[in-house]
C-alpha cells in the first residue's frame, strides 16, 4: 500500500471513529478528484455537487457503521456513483447513461518540424478515433474510462460496475479488439497508430 493510501485509511479510521477533523481531511483530499469523476456520468454539474455533498452527509450520519477498507478512494467513487444513478433516476434524467464527451479533446502537439500535410493526416486520425469511441456504449466508454483514465484495477472496476473479475477483464478487451477490429477498415486510421491516440485521449479526458 502506498504511503497515500496508508495516510487515507488512517483518516477514514478516525472519521469512523467519530474524528470529524478526518472528515475534513478526506473531503480536502478527495472532493476535486469526485468531481472530475461525477462529471463523467452527468454533465448537470448542480446535480454532481448535490451528490458529493450527499455522499458526505452520509458519511456524517453513518461513521460508525461504514466498513473498513483499504482503498478510500474505491469506496467514495462508488459512493458517488450509487448517489448519482439515484439522483439522475430520481428526477427522471436523461444524463442517467454514461456520458464522457470525447468529441473536445484536444490533439497532442506535433512533433516540431512537422509540416502541414502531417498536420491534417493528424487530426483525421483523431477524428476517426473519436469517431470510434463514440459508437460504444455507455458500459464499454466507462469501463475503458476506469482502465485506463483512473488507472483502476480489474478488480476495483469489477466493484464500481458490479461486475465479477472475469466480466471486467472481458469487457475492457472486447471493448478494445471491437475498436482495433473498427480501426482495421479505416486507412485514416492505422493501427500501429491505434493504442497510442486511444491511451492519450482517454488519459486526457
Amino acid at each position: 500500500m502506498t504511503e497515500v493510501h496508508q495516510e487515507d485509511v488512517h483518516w477514514w479510521n478516525q472519521m469512523r471513529a467519530g474524528d470529524m477533523e478526518a472528515l475534513e481531511r478526506l473531503y480536502a483530499q478527495y472532493v476535486q478528484e469526485l468531481f472530475s469523476y461525477g462529471s463523467h456520468y452527468t454533465k448537470d454539474d448542480a446535480l454532481l455537487k448535490d451528490c458529493i455533498h450527499d455522499v458526505f452527509v452520509i458519511l456524517i450520519r453513518r461513521h460508525r457503521h461504514l466498513s473498513a477498507t483499504n482503498n478510500v478512494k474505491l469506496y467514495l467513487f462508488k459512493m458517488l456513483r450509487h448517489e448519482i444513478f439515484r439522483a439522475v433516476k430520481k428526477e427522471k434524467k436523461t444524463a442517467a447513461e454514461f456520458s464522457i464527451d470525447f468529441t473536445t479533446t484536444t490533439v497532442p502537439v506535433l512533433p516540431a518540424g512537422q509540416g502541414p500535410e502531417d498536420a491534417e493526416h493528424y487530426h483525421q486520425q483523431a477524428a476517426v478515433l473519436q469517431q470510434l469511441l463514440q459508437r460504444l456504449s455507455a458500459r464499454q466508454l466507462e469501463a475503458i474510462y476506469l482502465r485506463f483514465n483512473k488507472g483502476l484495477g480489474y478488480e476495483e472496476i469489477s466493484a464500481l460496475m458490479e461486475i465479477d473479475n472475469q466480466s471486467a477483464r472481458a469487457l475492457v478487451s472486447r471493448t478494445i479488439k471491437k475498436m482495433r477490429e473498427e480501426a482495421d477498415g479505416n486507412r485514416i486510421l492505422p493501427v500501429s497508430l491505434f493504442i497510442f491516440n486511444l491511451l492519450y485521449i482517454i488519459r486526457n479526458t
